[in-house]
């Protein structure tokens, strides 16, 4: 009897107190777990998309500040100038110049015009911490090279084609997706990169 009294609260949707603690105890695991997934997510999600920010801002700098010198070295100028400064204000004289080389000149103008283009690193330049600032630094400079590097594997279709129509017919075809059968192995290519000096037409 008492067995089927048990069976028809079981069957009626009923549990015992064990069976209760147990099924809240699952579902607070689950809460504590979805949280700790959410937390992850969060922090994962933070950090590419700042990084993926600073890198796509680099891309340009390679065509609009400088071809071949990296951020820190224009940083570096401008360090080495404003120490110069600081130099002659403890002195208290402004009669002396900073001799700088041509070269010099050339990384400080480029500095300029990094922070005409990006006027938000002067402040990271000024308050952030070393290590931050180093992160900064290789971001921008994988956006930098990263875009140089498009630029470079689009110029080799392009390059074929301009050839193409400029030499046609072009004996043997050049081929866009590779580079091996130019230059000097390849006629067309070879008369353009001989120097001056030398006639290509000459058999030898």
């Amino acid at each position: 009897m008492v067995n089927s009294i048990n069976g028809d609260d079981q069957q009626d949707g009923s549990y015992s107190g064990d069976e209760v603690q147990a099924s809240h105890a699952r579902a607070k695991r689950r809460i504590v777990a979805l949280e700790l997934e959410l937390d992850t997510l969060k922090a994962s999600s933070k950090k590419p998309r700042q990084s993926h920010t600073t890198v796509n801002r680099g891309r340009a700098i390679r065509r609009l500040v400088s071809l071949y010198n990296n951020v820190e070295d224009l940083i570096a100028e401008y360090d080495r100038r404003q120490e110069f400064a600081t130099g002659n204000a403890e002195r208290e004289s402004d009669s002396e110049e900073i001799e700088s080389t041509r070269d010099q000149h050339r990384l400080y103008s480029s500095f300029e015009e990094l922070l005409e283009f990006l006027p938000w690193l002067k402040k990271e330049i000024l308050h952030s911490e070393a290590d931050e600032f180093d992160d900064i630094c290789k971001q921008l400079r994988k956006g930098a090279d990263g875009a140089r590097g498009d630029d470079t594997a689009n110029l080799k279709p392009e390059i074929v084609v301009w050839l193409t129509d400029l030499f046609h017919p072009v004996e043997p075809p050049l081929r866009t997706t590779t580079k091996d059968d130019r230059g000097l192995v390849h006629d067309v290519t070879g008369r353009l990169i001989c120097p001056a000096e030398y006639n290509w037409d000459l058999q030898s």
